[in-house]
């Protein structure tokens, strides 16, 4: 999906925040409709394979991508597992993943000094 926008006329960003608004909006209907049936994988993978289009297309400069990966994360805040419990497994390991925390951590500690006390 980003790697098909190459044109600078045309936000990323807003685009991938739209389009994590959508994923949100139909996995809490398929998440209230089906509770004990609710298949977590297809969104997992959805997810994951965004995750990695985004780190790995050369389309997207590094500003846009941590606004996108921002975007991600406040997702995957809303997704937290208290509240959507049938989801908890894929949203592990989405938050671990290794083109997603390893970005946060090195990006925030490239960013905040470092205080001891």
């Amino acid at each position: 999906m980003v790697v098909l926008l190459n044109t600078s006329d045309i936000n990323k960003h807003e685009f991938m925040s739209r389009l994590f608004e959508a994923i949100l909006q139909v996995l809490d209907e398929d998440h209230k409709n089906k509770k004990c049936e609710f298949n977590q994988k297809p969104y997992y993978r959805l997810l994951n394979n965004i995750l990695k289009a985004v780190n790995n297309s050369q389309f997207i400069n590094p500003k846009t991508r941590m606004l996108i990966l921002h975007s991600l994360a406040d997702l995957l805040i809303k997704l937290n597992p208290n509240k959507y419990p049938a989801f908890s497994f894929a949203w592990l390991q989405l938050i671990s993943h290794k083109e997603f925390m390893p970005i946060f951590l090195r990006y925030y500690l490239d960013t905040q000094p470092f205080n001891p006390n």
